[in-house]
């Protein structure tokens, strides 16, 4: 006869409910920390989202240009109505880096966005018409700028003040060619304005296409203001673009469109209204041919082959022009003339056809290298003819940019005739500070001249003949002399078919040009920056594994705690299931019905979890804003919670809570019958000789495993002697535990004649030795959570005087600087610190410093400062003077380093490959990459670029960037010239002085300077950060855990119960039970912190010992105090409970 099905659960549940109430509740606490934890990712991403939607409004793509296109583009796109049937709103704009300075107080602000913006924009932010109203109001001496609030308290400015921006004036050709703007004073443009409103720091407050979370400074100028002070008018440099069902601040509205494939779409229709002007190019028909030039003054070389192709495509041949200046052609007689042009062009081809001819009537022709023609002018001043030899003096753009005077001696291989082509001023473009000057005496050239130097048969050749070249050689040979990585073209002439004119060749190439040119041919990108930065809000950092992380102690100790009251539950119901094995029913039925029991219990906990894991989300989403908001950067993070997350969260917790629940059941069920109905929970213990045994094998092999770690680590490099030393602790940690059952096993149980504390003590330690496995597994339990706490904690780091030795972080440098205009002159130099104005003792100051200036390409924040998840890294170039010096240290490297790692960057790595070296934090948690692994960028031409990683520093200074060599960068982004990134080490004790003086004098390009340790202490500040919140939820979940302990305790006096009622019985008083009680319990908790803190201490000794360890000692000591406190009530609580009962049950019971 088979046994009855036993009743429900639910009676018994009833029956129980005390404890089944505390398995529900720390069956809430696992679901709510282990759910919470998952929604702070959650809310992190949610939050960088809504901070994306909010920076940018109703912008979804942009149009963004080195240079100037026409303005007029964005009304021809506006009243294109298949453009506005998908796109509701275009904007132009200029948009740049200044600074600013409050004339009143001298305040400095760098690094503003600086946008000039026309009426549409503010149909991006809805509810900003008024705040970006900048027409002038009555009385207003300056044109208006709006300041966001950021901007405004950093200057301490308000409605009605006036402020002075620094921008940086455009350049007509690059700054670094001979043709550039390099004069610091010509480089800057600085505007009096006046303030008319101050924007809140959301919305167009916070306006910035790139994806960061920090707050940026904000100022708004009225395009046509803007304009106007940098001479650019009816230019822009961006055009925004809204679509038309995203417009205004709000939600994607097609979250499974390609934003890829709409940036294609918007570049297609920008091409098919943009005109050859917008690409840099300007077309003017002459009487035999196309004049092709360029506002650069430099023809690009793939912007030069696609007009090219496309006028061999019509037919029309080209013939390639490049003029450039002689500073001095002298003939073997001495006499020499000054500042003469000098063209490279197909002198035979031009012969050809007739338009270059010698003055005996010859064309002219072709010439080889070192051969040169002169025109009749020149010849006759020089009274040079065919075979005299002339010298030419010459500028050439050397690798830092510097203008170095070269000599090239020429032999003459014939006299130009003055006519057609030999007079054609067409043939030299407009040099700046030169074209427009009525005599030479009046040049204000980019380049150096010697007025001295100019004669009147100079002044009279110009006053005819202006700019003409006098002088004429092969391209290719030019193109030697001359050529930078700017290129060396600065015009093409076409000549048209048979059958077409100049003027119809021009329509026609006017026509094809734009829809063949590649925007990055001329400088244009269109980018989906919405959708960018909605791919940047995944996040480089999980903060959801990482929160799971921080909390894994208040998980762990919440699923121990529901296992242990469970436990406790059932094992005070051994009577029960023993008496329903013993009638017949299996073990598995008996497990089932206290398994469901156990699901009902847990489910409800989960249940009731998840509405405490909203309210731990938002705790923590609050702590990130405020105490720990250092390590997120940004007060804008708010809770978002996503019911998948908490289905998906409750389902893991259910999982936990079911396995720590099964533990229970399983370890009971396993129990015989018999000793279930006698009320016993266990089976007998194994021989202690045994456990000895192991014990002291343990001890054994721990320690000697910790010796051998840690003297290893005395000839290991600091990087490995980091890892031996925390094996080494932990072997101790494990080595100590087992010398504490050791010693327990050797307290005799001696008689007890009288009572004292001392006396009680000793007892105590009997007492603990009677059950060392369980008094072992209490000591483990918090030896364990104290030794992570400790060690994690220990961790921090703050900089200081390390910061100037070599191997340090910071390379043995003490600043660290930015401008946000780059600057072309040499800071090392007497002339180019004079140049930058600064005064004789400034000068000598900052000539006493050892300075490293880097090129930049700008990018993304790479270092853990940037929550986003960057996709195009921020590159520096490591100068020469760099490689060669060396410093800083290193976390990991190539094989073939050597001594000199820094020269890695000097390698070849073959086609599309370059060495790049990274920091180790950021490489590896931001750009998720490594050693030897590459990272694809796109260069400025459009070609995709592999930096391959060589080096991985090791917290460095370089944490927001990647660095390759200068050579590398000048020739993948020929643009960028001069240097916006600096590295000084400043005399001992002039570190404050040379900052100041940087700044004050190199105040309008933005320039900022910063102590490295500060710069350093800032990247720490988020690991630093991260520690103490692990201390902070750790600390938490240990006292968590403590509590378990305190159920571990309830159950061992409940087994004692009898042997305390004997105690009672013939006389002990309650106290000296609770002291007994106490001293039992603390003792294995002091062990277990002792145990744990001192291997800990141990593990982090080299970084304690290594002088600028920051530790919070204060909390941490506070942390494991709070622990034997919550210890010591616990004990007095389970003391309380169990000699509250009746004393004459207790004595039967035993």
């Amino acid at each position: 006869m088979s046994a009855a099905r036993p009743g429900g659960p639910l009676p018994s549940l009833r029956h129980y409910w005390r404890s089944n109430v505390a398995v529900v509740l720390t069956a809430a606490v696992a679901a709510s920390v282990l759910t919470g934890a998952l929604m702070v990712g959650d809310s992190v991403r949610g939050s960088l989202r809504d901070l994306t939607l909010d920076r940018l409004g109703g912008i979804d793509h942009a149009l963004l240009g080195a240079g100037f296109f026409r303005e007029g583009l964005r009304d021809e796109l506006a009243e294109d109505s298949e453009f506005g049937s998908r796109y509701g709103l275009v904007s132009a704009a200029i948009l740049m880096q200044g600074s600013m300075v409050d004339p009143e107080s001298g305040r400095r602000a760098a690094r503003i966005n600086v946008q000039g913006i026309d009426d549409a924009f503010a149909a991006f932010f809805r509810g900003t018409e008024e705040a970006l109203d900048l027409s002038r109001r009555d009385g207003q001496l300056f044109a208006s700028i709006a300041v966001n609030r950021s901007l405004a308290s950093s200057l301490a400015v308000d409605e009605g003040d006036s402020v002075l921006l620094y921008l940086e004036r455009p350049s007509e050709a690059p700054r670094a060619s001979l043709m550039g703007e390099k004069d610091p004073a010509d480089q800057l443009e600085s505007v009096r304005l006046s303030v008319v409103s101050v924007l809140e720091d959301v919305g167009a407050g916070r306006f910035q296409l790139a994806p960061h979370q920090s707050q940026p400074l904000v100022a708004y100028l009225r395009l046509r203001d803007l304009q106007r002070e940098l001479d650019r008018r009816n230019l822009a440099n961006t055009l925004l673009v809204g679509e038309r069902a995203r417009t205004g601040s709000g939600p994607v509205a097609d979250p499974e469109a390609d934003p890829e494939a709409s940036a294609a779409d918007v570049e297609r229709r920008i091409r098919s209204q943009a005109e050859v002007a917008d690409f840099g190019l300007t077309l003017e028909a002459t009487d035999d041919h196309l004049l092709v030039t360029t506002s650069q003054i430099i023809l690009g070389a793939e912007l030069a082959r696609e007009v090219q192709a496309a006028a061999s495509e019509v037919g029309a041949e080209t013939i390639e022009v490049s003029t450039y200046l002689a500073n001095r052609a002298a003939a073997d007689s001495g006499a020499a003339a000054p500042y003469s042009t000098i063209t490279a062009l197909d002198v035979a081809r031009a012969g050809e056809i007739g338009v270059l001819r010698l003055t005996d009537g010859r064309p002219a022709p072709g010439l080889g290298r070192g051969e040169v023609l002169v025109n009749s002018f020149l010849a006759e001043d020089l009274a040079v003819g065919a075979g005299d030899r002339l010298a030419i003096d010459y500028f050439q753009l050397g690798d830092r940019e510097q203008l170095i005077e070269q000599t090239v001696e020429t032999t003459v291989a014939g006299v130009v005739e003055m006519r057609d082509w030999g007079v054609d001023r067409t043939l030299t473009p407009d040099f700046p500070g030169v074209a427009d000057a009525d005599n030479m005496s009046d040049w204000d050239p980019t380049f150096p001249v010697d007025l001295s130097r100019i004669r009147d048969q100079d002044e009279a050749y110009w006053d005819e003949f202006r700019a003409t070249p006098k002088l004429f050689v092969g391209l290719d040979y030019g193109a030697g002399l001359w050529s930078s990585r700017f290129g060396h073209l600065t015009s093409l002439r076409l000549l048209p078919p048979t059958g077409m004119t100049p003027a119809e060749l021009r329509e026609t190439l006017e026509e094809g040009l734009p829809d063949r040119v590649a925007l990055h041919a001329a400088g244009l990108a269109v980018e989906p920056v919405k959708a960018r930065g909605l791919r940047g809000a995944a996040g480089a950092t999980d903060f959801g594994g990482l929160f799971v992380g921080f909390s894994l102690f208040l998980i762990v100790s919440a699923a121990l705690l529901v296992g242990l009251f469970f436990r406790l539950g059932t094992e005070g119901r051994a009577n029960e299931m023993g008496l329903l094995l013993a009638l017949g029913y299996g073990v598995v039925r008996v497990r089932r019905r206290f398994l469901v029991e156990g699901a009902l219990l847990g489910g409800g906990g989960v249940i009731l979890g998840l509405a405490g894991a909203v309210l731990y989300a938002g705790a923590m989403m609050a702590a990130l804003r405020t105490l720990w908001r250092s390590a997120v950067g940004s007060s804008h993070l708010y809770l978002h919670v996503e019911p998948l997350t908490l289905v998906s969260g409750g389902a893991a917790s259910v999982l936990v809570v079911l396995f720590a629940i099964r533990g229970a059941v399983g370890r009971l069920a396993a129990v015989s019958p018999i000793r279930l109905l006698r009320g016993e929970t266990s089976d007998p213990p194994p021989a202690a000789r045994a456990k000895g045994r192991r014990a002291r094998w343990t001890a054994s092999v721990g320690g000697g495993i910790a010796a051998v770690l840690l003297g290893a680590s005395a000839a290991a490099p600091a990087s490995i002697a980091a890892y031996l030393f925390f094996g080494g602790g932990a072997c101790l940690l494990i080595a100590g535990l087992a010398g504490f059952v050791l010693w327990l096993r050797k307290r005799p149980a001696a008689p007890l004649e009288s009572w004292s504390l001392r006396a009680g003590s000793r007892m105590a330690a009997a007492n603990a030795s009677l059950n060392p496995g369980r008094s072992l597994l209490c000591a483990a339990l918090v030896a364990s959570a104290s030794f992570v706490i400790v060690a994690v904690g220990a961790y921090g780091l703050r900089f200081g005087e390390e910061t100037r030795a070599l191997d340090s972080g910071a390379g043995g440098f003490d600043l660290v600087a930015e401008a946000d205009v780059s600057i072309l002159a040499d800071l090392t130099t007497v002339d180019g610190r004079y140049d930058l104005g600064f005064g004789e003792e400034a000068s000598t100051l900052i000539g006493q410093s050892q300075v490293v200036a880097f090129r930049t390409v700008p990018g993304d924040d790479i270092s853990c400062l940037n929550l986003f998840q960057p996709e195009r890294p921020r590159l520096l170039g490591a100068p020469p003077e760099l490689i060669e010096r060396g410093g800083f240290r290193f976390q990991a490297l190539a094989e073939n380093a050597g001594d000199e790692p820094w020269r890695l960057l000097e390698e070849d790595l073959g086609p599309g490959v370059i060495p790049a070296i990274g920091d180790f934090n950021s490489v590896m948690w931001i750009l998720h990459s490594g050693l030897g692994q590459g990272i694809e960028i796109e260069t400025e031409r459009g070609d995709t670029l592999e930096l391959r990683l060589v080096g991985l520093l090791r917290k460095s200074v370089f944490q927001s960037e990647l660095v390759i060599s200068e050579a590398n960068l000048a020739k993948h982004f020929p643009s960028r010239t001069g240097a916006s990134y600096f590295l000084l080490r400043t005399p001992p004790g002039e570190q404050d002085r040379t900052m100041q003086e940087l700044e004050r004098t190199l105040g309008g390009f933005g320039f900022d300077a910063v102590p490295t340790a500060q710069r350093l202490q800032a990247f720490q500040a988020v690991e630093n950060t991260y520690l103490g919140t692990f201390q902070t939820l750790g600390g938490l979940g240990l006292l968590l855990g403590t509590l378990g302990l305190a159920v571990v305790l309830l159950r061992n006096l409940l087994e004692r119960r009898g042997e305390l009622a004997t105690m009672q019985a013939i006389g002990f008083w309650r106290r000296a039970l609770a002291w007994l009680v106490v001293a039992e319990n603390g003792l294995v908790l002091t062990a277990g912190v002792a145990v744990g803190a001192a291997s800990a201490l141990v593990a982090v000794s080299p970084h304690l010992l290594g002088g600028h360890a920051l530790v919070p000692w204060l909390s941490l000591a506070l942390t494991l105090l709070l622990v034997m406190a919550a210890g010591t009530l616990a004990s007095l609580a389970a003391v309380r409970r169990v000699t509250r009962e009746e004393l004459l049950p207790a004595l039967r019971g035993s």
